[in-house]
């Protein structure tokens, strides 16, 4: 059975949730230069865990995309389980107030998108050189 598909949707799904990483990890950036005041000393520490986590999953989804480094691309799709628990509150809190959208549909796409990658990957082992 031809399975060469498989690697490339974990790849692509790997890059967007490593981006949503990164453009969280942004945002929560320039909302705490705002508040410099505020800072407490773990939010440098959060922060660059998910920016590390973010470039992970991205460098991860390319090399799912190319079919090599199956360990690298597995480690991304890792990086990329925390997802729900960093970006869930703030997505969930938006789609809620402006677009009126249930709290729980919003969990579990985020759930979804950092579970399948590995699913995917596990998979279509036998593809990546």
């Amino acid at each position: 059975m031809n399975k060469k598909w498989m690697p490339i949707v974990a790849g692509i799904l790997e890059i967007l949730a490593g981006f949503w990483m990164l453009i969280s990890a942004f945002f929560f950036l320039g909302l705490s230069e705002r508040a410099l005041k505020l800072w407490e000393p773990g939010d440098f520490l959060l922060l660059s865990i998910v920016v590390i986590f973010g470039l992970l999953a991205v460098v991860g989804g390319i090399f799912a995309l190319i079919h090599r480094k199956w360990r690298l691309a597995l480690a991304g799709a890792a990086g990329i389980v925390p997802l729900p628990f960093i970006t869930g509150s703030v997505l969930a809190a938006v789609a809620a107030y402006n677009y009126n959208i249930p709290v729980p549909y919003t969990i579990s796409l985020e759930v979804l998108l950092a579970i399948s990658p590995i699913v995917l990957l596990s998979l279509s082992k036998r593809e990546f050189k």
